[in-house]
């Protein structure tokens, strides 16, 4: 609970530091994109200091080629 609370106050004074640059140079687009991958990126990490078991890509991505995997194989052999 003390590393999300220390995560939450890291996160926030980089947004501070951070957010007030580009509205200090009117980039809206810029502060949106960063409020999304900040917000993102913090609660990712929250998730996995409480041990919430998060998806994993690769075992998406071997799925998804297995069978062409082994269809070249069986050609290989």
């Amino acid at each position: 609970m003390i590393a999300i609370v220390i995560v939450a106050l890291v996160v926030s004074v980089i947004s501070w530091y951070e957010l007030r640059k580009l509205r200090g140079q009117g980039k809206g687009k810029e502060i949106a994109v960063f409020l999304v991958i900040m917000t993102t990126g913090s609660t990712l990490f929250s998730m996995q200091l409480t041990q919430v078991e998060l998806p994993n890509p690769l075992r998406m991505v071997m799925k998804l080629f297995e069978p062409l995997s082994n269809a070249i194989f069986a050609m290989l052999s």
